[in-house]
């Protein structure tokens, strides 16, 4: 009767080991996630619904973030996609073609805060590679 005992309380202790060693583990990973992840990008994950997110799911809900569906070009940026601001300027440049000798505007959009830039060049219309 004394070994069932003393087994009993050797499989508690050991069972309870394992769970704080699994438990400390995990609470540990996910201090250092939660301090790498921006509250902007904390606020965006924990507004989903879902249990848990794949890196294409996690990549849809950013996505979603920074580009305005049915848009293209440049004119669907609503936010950085570097850097997630929102403060973009959008303009016009020209690219002198010298084979034609003419203008060719593109459509450009650039970030205020990070320096990020993505411009609609029509290369088609250059008939080479800038």
């Amino acid at each position: 009767m004394e070994g069932l005992i003393v087994g009993i309380i050797a499989g508690a202790i050991a069972s309870w080991a394992i769970t704080h060693f699994y438990y400390r583990r995990s609470s540990s990973d996910l201090a250092i996630i939660g301090r790498k992840l921006s509250d902007e990008l904390k606020a965006i994950i924990l507004a989903d619904k879902r249990d848990s997110l794949d890196v294409a799911e996690l990549n849809e809900l950013l996505t979603k973030k920074t580009i305005r569906p049915g848009k293209e070009g440049i004119h669907r940026y609503v936010a950085c996609p570097k850097c997630g601001s929102p403060k973009l300027v959008k303009g016009t440049d020209y690219v002198v073609d010298t084979d034609e000798d003419c203008r060719v505007p593109y459509d450009n959009v650039s970030c205020q805060d990070c320096g990020w830039k993505e411009s609609d060049v029509d290369r088609e219309k250059l008939k080479r590679p800038l």
